[in-house]
C-alpha cells in the first residue's frame, strides 16, 4: 500500500518522517498508523500539561486544563489528523515542563531532559526555535539562583545536537533557495494568529486573556515564566507567514491559564465548565462530523489505469497525503535536495529511480498518467502544451476538512476543490515530450514509476 520512499526534502526536519518510518517498520505500512502516531502524542499531551498544571498551580487546574485543551478545535482535529503538530506540541510541552520543574528543583538531571526534549522540538519542527530564547530568558532572569549546568544543559546542548542536520540542510539547500521560498512568508501576522486562537481554541484564549488582565499571577514567578512562553512564541511566530497550524502549540499553554482563572471562581465555576465544554464542542462540529474516502478513491482510480492502461509513469501533483495510497516507487529526481545527499552519500540513492535531467526517458511510454489536484491550478498555465494534449479520463470532487474553511486567509477556502485525472497516449507523449520531461522536476511533483 502507497508510494515507495518519497525522497526527504528538508521542508520540515526529519524526526516526525522517522517516527512514522519506525511505525510502518513495526507494524507494516497502513494509514491508521498515522492517526494512531497522532493519538499516542496527544494522549502524552494530556498528561503532561495536567502534571504541568498541577505543578504551577494545583491538581484541579490541571483537570480544567486538560477539559479545555481537549474540547477544542485545535486538539479535535490535530489529534486525529497524522500530522506533524501533535507530536511537536508534546515535544515542545514537555520540554517547557522539564525546564520549570528544573527550576524548582535546581536538579542538573532534569536539565539535561530539558534540553534533549528541546533537541527533539528542533528536529521536528522549524518553528522550535521560540523555545530556546524563551529558556534563554528565564534563565536569564533566575541568574544567581539558578543551577550553573543550566546554559550548557538547556541551550548549548539541543544546539548541538541540532548541528549535524542544520550542517546537512545548509550543504545541501543553499541560502539562495532558502530565502526565496521563505523571505516571501515574512511579515506581521500576529492579529491573523491571534484570530486563529480565537476561532479554533475560543475557551483556552479567551479564559486566558481575562486571566492575564484581571488574575493575580503576577504575584507567581512561574506563572510569569509561562507567560513569557507564550509571549515569546506568539511574538516569533507571528512573523511568519500564518498558518493556523503553526500556533496550535499555545494552546496547552493558555488552557492553564483558562483552568487557573476558573478554579477560582468559586460555585460558579462548575456551570461555566460547562458551557464551556458545550461552547466549545458545539463550534467544532464540523470537525467531530468529518470524514473522507477521498485520498483512498483517487488511489483507486489511479490503480485502474496503471493495470488496465499499461501505464508505468504517473505524474501525482496532488497534497503528500495522496501519493502515500498510490502504489509505486517514488522517483528521485536529479535536482531534487536529496539527490545531492545522495551525491555525498551513495548509499542513500541505492535502490532508487533517478530522473536525470538530462536524460528523457518517457519517449517510449505508450501512456502517462498524470493526477492533479485543483489547487495546484497554475501548473495549467506554465505546462500548456501537457494540459492541452492530455484527455481528462476522471474526476473527484472533495471537500477538505472544516478547519481549512473557517481559515479565512485560506486563498481557496472558497473555491470548489477536486482531483482531476488526465491520460497522454503515446502520441500525445511525443508532441508534449520536453514540457512533460520538465514537469516532473518541479518542487511540488512526483513522479511515481509503477514496475511492470
Amino acid at each position: 500500500m502507497g508510494a515507495a520512499g518519497a525522497p526527504f526534502n528538508f521542508q520540515t526536519p526529519p524526526l516526525f518522517q522517522v517516527i512514522v518510518a519506525l511505525f510502518f517498520k513495526l507494524f507494516g505500512r497502513n494509514d491508521f498508523l498515522m492517526a494512531l502516531i497522532s493519538i499516542t502524542f496527544s494522549c502524552l499531551t494530556i498528561f503532561i500539561l495536567y502534571h504541568l498544571g498541577k505543578m504551577l498551580y494545583s491538581e484541579e487546574v490541571g483537570l480544567y486544563a486538560i477539559t479545555f485543551f481537549v474540547t477544542s478545535e485545535y486538539f479535535l482535529f490535530f489529534s486525529q489528523s497524522g500530522l506533524s503538530d501533535a507530536t511537536f506540541t508534546f515535544f515542545s510541552t514537555s520540554s517547557l515542563f522539564l525546564f520549570l520543574r528544573a527550576l524548582r528543583s535546581n536538579r542538573t538531571r532534569d536539565f539535561w531532559i530539558a534540553g534533549l526534549l528541546t533537541a527533539f522540538c528542533l528536529y521536528t519542527k522549524y518553528s522550535a526555535a521560540p523555545i530556546i530564547v524563551t529558556f534563554l530568558i528565564i534563565g536569564i532572569l533566575n541568574r544567581y539562583a539558578i543551577n550553573r549546568h543550566w546554559f550548557v544543559t538547556t541551550i548549548v546542548l539541543p544546539l548541538i545536537i541540532f548541528v549535524p542536520y542544520i550542517s546537512s540542510f545548509l550543504f545541501t539547500v543553499s541560502p539562495i533557495e532558502i530565502g526565496v521560498r521563505h523571505i516571501p512568508l515574512l511579515g506581521l501576522n500576529h492579529l491573523k494568529y491571534a484570530y486563529y486562537l480565537l476561532i479554533f481554541a475560543p475557551v483556552p484564549f479567551v479564559h486566558a486573556l481575562i486571566h492575564t488582565c484581571f488574575g493575580r499571577w503576577r504575584h507567581d514567578k512561574f506563572a510569569v515564566y509561562l507567560l513569557i512562553a507564550v509571549i515569546v512564541f506568539f511574538v516569533v511566530l507571528g512573523f511568519y507567514h500564518p498558518y493556523f497550524r503553526l500556533a496550535y502549540p499555545l494552546v496547552p499553554l493558555l488552557s492553564i491559564f483558562a483552568g487557573s482563572l476558573v478554579a477560582s471562581l468559586g460555585k460558579s465555576k462548575y456551570y461555566i465548565v460547562a458551557i464551556s465544554i458545550f461552547a466549545s464542542l458545539m463550534l467544532s462540529l464540523g470537525t467531530l462530523r468529518y470524514t473522507t474516502k477521498t485520498p483512498r478513491d483517487v488511489a483507486s482510480i489511479v490503480d485502474r489505469y496503471t493495470i488496465t492502461k499499461d501505464t508505468a509513469y504517473i505524474y501525482s501533483l496532488t497534497p503528500p497525503n495522496i501519493y502515500f495510497y498510490i502504489n509505486g516507487e517514488i522517483a528521485v529526481p536529479s535536482t531534487h535536495p536529496w539527490y545531492r545527499m545522495g551525491k555525498r552519500f551513495p548509499w542513500l540513492l541505492r535502490n532508487r529511480l533517478i530522473l536525470e535531467k538530462e536524460t528523457n526517458v518517457l519517449s517510449n511510454e505508450k501512456r502517462i498518467l498524470l493526477v492533479h489536484a485543483t489547487v495546484f491550478d497554475t501548473f495549467k498555465d506554465e505546462y500548456p502544451n501537457v494540459y492541452d494534449k492530455a484527455t481528462l479520463v476522471d474526476n473527484i470532487d472533495y471537500e477538505d476538512a472544516p478547519v481549512y474553511y473557517k481559515d479565512i486567509f485560506n486563498p481557496l477556502r472558497n473555491t470548489q476543490q477536486s482531483y482531476e485525472f488526465y491520460l497522454l497516449s503515446e502520441k500525445d507523449i511525443l508532441q508534449c515530450l520536453d514540457q512533460l520531461w520538465n514537469l516532473g522536476f518541479e518542487r511540488e511533483v512526483k513522479v511515481i514509476y509503477v514496475a511492470p
